[in-house]
């Protein structure tokens, strides 16, 4: 057995890996001989070298792009997503702002006519008013030509007593006007 006296202080070795046929510089103790020509020249102290891990590592390696892929992947997804919800937004953004105008409109639109109704009511009612007193006026006119038809009658048989009766109804007439 080796004591760590024979070691050197560490130096460079250089190393390849096998899963990837790539070189590399590392610092490893490596063994001093008495002398130079000894067949133990170069010897890495056993506590410095790593157990052979390279299938393990080639895994975890393997392991690690298929969850970049993955990765990559779901970036593109969440991506698409995003853009399909952006669009969507704007749809029903643009699709409220219809509505909103509609709905106004709308509203225009009712607002008119309740105005337009309260004015033909109002022309109604005068309507209706004007009829009553062209009633009251038709029924007036129909009462004095019923008595002017009277008075006619009685003129037509005897004249002589229709001047007092005459006198006193217009008085009347104007009394009541």
């Amino acid at each position: 057995m080796t004591s760590r006296e024979n070691y050197d202080k560490p130096d460079f070795v250089l190393s390849t890996d096998t899963t990837t046929s790539t070189s590399h510089m590392e610092f490893k103790r490596v063994w001093k001989p008495a002398s130079p020509h000894s067949k133990e020249a170069g010897k890495i102290w056993p506590h410095d070298e790593a157990p052979d891990g390279n299938g393990e590592v080639a895994e975890l390696k393997r392991k690690i792009k298929e969850l970049n892929n993955d990765l990559t992947a779901e970036k593109a997804k969440t991506s698409n997503l995003t853009a399909q919800l952006a669009q969507a937004q704007a749809v029903c953004q643009a699709e409220k702002t219809q509505k909103d105008n509609e709905i106004k409109s709308l509203k225009d639109k009712f607002s008119q006519l309740e105005s337009d109704k309260t004015d033909l009511q109002t022309k109604l009612d005068q309507a209706l008013g004007s009829k009553g007193d062209i009633g009251q006026r038709d029924a007036k006119i129909a009462e004095q030509a019923s008595r002017i038809a009277e008075l006619e009658k009685k003129l037509q048989t005897r004249p002589e007593s229709l001047v007092p009766d005459l006198v006193q109804e217009q008085y009347h007439t104007r009394l009541q006007q």
